[in-house]
């Protein structure tokens, strides 16, 4: 839902009317000041607590086990949508870096709020993420590997006794 199409770090999300009296007369002031120094950062329903894109893989990861889980090809769909905003976003001459500002987007590179960092993570587990979502699920049964937090595949075996 971003100008960006990348994912904020951290969001929470926006009180209803009901649960903002229901804090404000439990909390009393400091609820209301918090509320209204963070107010800029309300965006369509969320709270942006951290509006960074870190090229972190969960959102990918979460929705690769969808895809395998249901089969349903919104999941791929969702995985390219996402590739295109980091592409579109994130890339810079030798790589990728951070976008400090999933709210603010600019075709122009000189002007594109990045930070000049890529985690090890990015290669490792975000861009294998996706090769996976794109993968034949033949090619790498869940039934036949366990994934580890790094996305490497592990062949599980059989239990042999002793």
């Amino acid at each position: 839902m971003t100008p960006t199409g990348l994912g904020p770090e951290a969001v929470g999300w926006t009180p209803t009317p009901a649960e903002m009296k229901h804090r404000q007369s439990r909390l009393g002031k400091t609820i209301r000041s918090h509320i209204n120094s963070n107010s800029a950062q309300h965006y369509k329903g969320f709270i942006l607590n951290d509006a960074r894109y870190l090229l972190r893989p969960e959102t990918l990861e979460s929705i690769f086990y969808m895809y395998r889980l249901t089969g349903n090809s919104i999941y791929q769909d969702w995985a390219w949508e996402i590739f295109q905003a980091i592409e579109s976003s994130c890339r810079v001459e030798g790589g990728f870096a951070e976008y400090q500002d999933v709210r603010k987007k600019t075709h122009f590179t000189s002007q594109r709020p990045l930070r000049d960092s890529m985690e090890s993570f990015f290669l490792a587990e975000t861009l294998k993420y996706l090769y996976l979502i794109f993968m034949p699920p033949a090619h790498l049964s869940l039934q036949d590997y366990v994934l580890t937090t790094e996305a490497h595949p592990l062949r599980i075996t059989p239990h042999v006794g002793i």
